[in-house]
């Protein structure tokens, strides 16, 4: 279940390394996050989606799943403001920081999805503010999809950089 999800994170950590302090903190032109806000963002995202699953898992309600479109996560022409707590908290320095933390969301991704009953992951879920109620399965993959939104929005920091 993970593998897509494994191959854009090392993607991401792929593109960031070797990177300059410089480099990670550069903000765009057009205002928008500068690369360690970008990875903050995607760590905090997927933190606190595990944190929701969890509390689902054990108190969430039976659903129907569900048939979000959520692979329109990766079109970047469709902007959505992050909720306060998925935002960057300006905290991180160096690649170090972002491999660290990645690996620490990852494996708690990881751990969830060893321990629990996968039958159930249809049959839980919770509302995203775009796509609406979403079972937990659905949410595991938004994960990745929301990864590669920002690996796009990464390359286009990378370019403004000059950085291939």
């Amino acid at each position: 279940m993970l593998g897509h999800h494994e191959l854009i994170r090392e993607s991401v950590l792929d593109a960031v390394k070797g990177l300059t302090k410089e480099q990670l903190h550069y903000k765009p032109k057009h205002g928008g996050w500068s690369i360690i806000e970008i990875t903050e963002h995607m760590y905090l995202m997927e933190i606190n989606i595990v944190g929701i699953m969890m509390h689902v898992m054990q108190s969430g309600e039976e659903i129907e799943d569900t048939n979000a479109q959520i692979g329109r996560t990766v079109d970047r022409s469709y902007k959505i403001e992050a909720p306060d707590q998925m935002a960057p908290k300006g905290e991180w320095e160096s690649y170090d920081d972002i491999a660290s933390h990645f690996f620490a969301s990852r494996g708690a991704l990881q751990q969830f999805l060893e321990t629990v009953d996968q039958n159930l992951l249809s049959k839980r879920g919770f509302p995203h503010p775009v796509f609406g109620l979403m079972s937990l399965r659905q949410w595991v993959e938004f994960i990745s999809y929301h990864e590669e939104r920002h690996l796009n929005q990464l390359d286009e920091v990378l370019d403004e950089l000059g950085v291939e």
